[in-house]
């Protein structure tokens, strides 16, 4: 399914999401992270009520993945505060059903990337290439 983003209940939508002038207008990079995050934090809107659970599960996200921003790590929690309104097709779980899925998916993706990282040093090491 496509990712449908709604910008026009920020404040300020024009300035804070959108860059360059004319047909070439487009969002700006950090709106653009912000709304693919939706999807990694599964929350569909941003609110005042819930942009530090937004921040946290960002935060949690990128330590569990090194980040996924195109400017590097977490988004700050001032970006986020100043897209409130930014609204995706993303629907939006409790941090209960959220956790379940980061258990059931996340976490054995980085175990077994774990695993992998000790087996290929062992493979080194068995071949003499690394102490």
């Amino acid at each position: 399914m496509a990712l449908h983003i709604d910008i026009s209940r920020i404040a300020n939508h024009e300035t804070v999401c959108l860059v360059g002038d004319g047909e070439s207008r487009k969002y700006s990079d950090t709106t653009g992270n912000l709304a693919f995050y939706t999807m990694t934090v599964d929350i569909g809107e941003i609110t005042d009520a819930n942009a530090e659970e937004f921040y946290i599960r960002c935060c949690l996200m990128c330590d569990l993945y090194g980040g996924n921003s195109r400017d590097g790590g977490v988004p700050s929690l001032a970006d986020i505060r100043a897209h409130i309104g930014l609204r995706t097709n993303v629907l939006t779980l409790t941090r209960a059903k959220w956790l379940a899925n980061v258990k059931r998916n996340a976490l054995p993706n980085r175990l077994r990337e774990y695993k992998w990282r000790l087996d290929g040093e062992a493979r080194l090491r068995a071949a003499g290439t690394i102490a």
